[in-house]
């Protein structure tokens, strides 16, 4: 959003703890990595996505899960309330500053977080 970067403070069940993380989610059957992108963006923080720069593929468990995840950066156009009904409680924009000491003093743990920003630095896009 703007030049800041849009997390969600979603629980995981798995890992029962809480997350800052990146909006994700599944891939319908018959829709697009684009259009499954877009429509998680409207759904868990009531964004429009005005445009999709593909940041390539990421594995979060290779030794656990054959697929992988397509990652993406979104440029919305506002923020609206979080997803409560998924377990989001909140939605937080940082600096990249920010979200960098978020990363470094193991604040941001999520591997698909993780994998977007790393890719989004080496395009030169954050």
């Amino acid at each position: 959003h703007g030049q800041r970067v849009v997390l969600i403070h979603h629980f995981r069940h798995p890992s029962r703890c809480w997350h800052w993380e990146i909006p994700r989610g599944a891939i319908e059957p018959a829709q697009t990595p684009e259009a499954a992108a877009k429509a998680e963006l409207e759904e868990e923080i009531g964004s429009h996505c005005e445009s999709l720069v593909p940041l390539g593929l990421v594995h979060g468990a290779s030794s656990l899960v054959s697929g992988a995840v397509a990652l993406f950066l979104g440029r919305i156009d506002a923020i609206g309330a979080p997803q409560l009904s998924e377990g989001i409680a909140a939605v937080r924009t940082v600096e990249v500053a920010e979200l960098e000491s978020m990363i470094d003093c193991g604040e941001v743990t999520d591997a698909y977080t993780l994998g977007a920003v790393l890719r989004a630095r080496l395009k030169g896009l954050l």
